[in-house]
């Protein structure tokens, strides 16, 4: 990969740079290429639901607080979009490609609902405007900056952590809001924005249910798979390690089926790809969880309401299940079958 794309070795979330992991914080910043990463506290969170509750995940307080922000600096706030996912323009920020790329994020969602049983969770056709998800854009890294520190102030995000990478990135996820600028995000804003409307999603799922970040090869797999889906090429992801020597190209199916086929000991097991974090974690395992996770997919069926498959893997892992037990319950699968029926699929796919 081009230099300019060696990544910060950090923990997780991603977009166009790279972000927080499953229980980790939150932060991405951009490169050219939408390379992201992120090692940040998790934003203050709100009261973890009593089990078995659901407390439904709102953009209230980020949104009122981000107005009272802009209002006292005196910058314009101009919101476009009329779907589930929508975009603030910052203090005269612009940015190319924007209705389409607005598009393809509503359609991201629309794909995280028909891949689940089509059962109005992450989208509804009238969204109230506490479920909107916005996608924050200012014009400025500097006012990015000047936001962090007004979150802090207001408690909305933890203190900085070691070299401040939360500044060093200016990317970063809130409660259904996803907050950059325009340099970050600009040559690739379809992508960003699938990304943001696949993570905000699985987050907001998540969250309702007191979980922060849910597995990491199913949120990562997730954004990555509707970004190849719907732009063609995978370029925002959160992630949180150093380039290996098997570099990604822009092929991802045939990255992992060059591996495979050559008996490559970077492949790790289906058991041990869902129980990683994005800490110190290879591009090549990254690039594994996408290809598990699109597997899990494809054998899930299309089966609609709360009996489809893939559905059911959310709801139990977001119920404090491991992946590799709901696996075992729901589709019948342990290692090492697992991953070899997991291993065999990926090795044909191109």
């Amino acid at each position: 990969m081009p230099s300019i794309l060696r990544l910060l070795a950090l923990t997780s979330l991603v977009l166009l740079a790279h972000w927080c992991t499953a229980a980790d914080d939150s932060v991405a910043p951009a490169d050219p290429l939408g390379k992201m990463a992120e090692k940040q506290p998790p934003p203050a969170p709100a009261p973890a639901p009593a089990k078995g509750a659901v407390t439904p995940t709102v953009n209230t307080v980020w949104l009122a607080e981000l107005r009272a922000f802009c209002a006292e600096h005196q910058w314009a706030i101009v919101e476009q979009g009329k779907g589930n996912l929508r975009a603030m323009l910052i203090a005269g920020a612009t940015v190319a490609d924007f209705d389409k790329g607005l598009t393809l994020g509503n359609q991201a969602l629309d794909g995280l609902e028909a891949w689940t049983g089509g059962q109005i969770i992450f989208t509804t056709k009238a969204p109230k405007p506490e479920d909107i998800y916005w996608i924050c854009i200012f014009a400025t890294p500097d006012q990015v900056t000047a936001w962090i520190d007004r979150m802090r102030t207001k408690g909305l995000s933890g203190p900085p952590i070691g070299d401040d990478l939360m500044k060093k990135l200016l990317a970063f996820p809130g409660a259904r809001t996803y907050f950059t600028h325009v340099a970050h995000i600009g040559p690739i804003f379809q992508n960003f924005a699938v990304y943001c409307g696949s993570c905000m999603g699985m987050d907001g799922y998540y969250q309702a249910r007191g979980i922060y970040r849910g597995p990491t090869w199913m949120r990562e797999g997730m954004a990555a798979e509707l970004q190849r889906t719907l732009c063609q090429k995978i370029l925002c992801t959160t992630i949180a390690y150093e380039e290996k020597g098997f570099p990604m190209s822009e092929s991802w199916a045939r990255d992992v089926a060059k591996l495979i086929k050559a008996g490559d000991r970077q492949v790790r097991p289906a058991t041990e790809l869902m129980r990683l974090k994005l800490d110190s974690l290879a591009n090549v395992q990254y690039q594994q969880m996408w290809s598990l996770c699109s597997f899990v997919r494809s054998i899930s069926g299309a089966k609609k309401g709360a009996d489809n498959k893939f559905f059911r893997l959310i709801e139990s892992t977001a119920s404090g299940t491991d992946s590799d037990v709901a696996m075992k319950a729901i589709f019948k699968l342990v290692d090492p079958a697992f991953s070899k029926s997991w291993c065999e699929w990926a090795a044909g796919q191109k």
